[in-house]
């Protein structure tokens, strides 16, 4: 099992935590997470966005990303892990 942290910022207080049963599927939920971020950025930007800074926006929105393997058992109803 695996849970992905996605956090807004670097002093979030509350992350929003997601868990996977393989890594495929948060690899997967991962790369939607950061697409999404960095279109929205490259949306609502008033400039023209370049390729280098594309990939500057992607590489930033994954540093607010963790994923890690969990033990199935260390997960409780609410999807908090002991």
């Amino acid at each position: 099992m695996f849970k992905v942290t996605e956090s807004v910022d670097y002093l979030d207080p509350n992350p929003a935590v997601a868990f996977f049963d393989t890594r495929w599927e948060a690899d997967e939920y991962l790369s939607e997470r950061i697409h999404n971020r960095v279109e929205f950025e490259v949306q609502h930007s008033p400039y023209m966005v370049s390729e280098k800074n594309y990939n500057d926006l992607v590489q930033y929105e994954s540093t607010f990303f963790n994923v890690t393997e969990v033990d199935e058992y260390a997960v409780d109803i609410d999807g908090a892990t002991d």
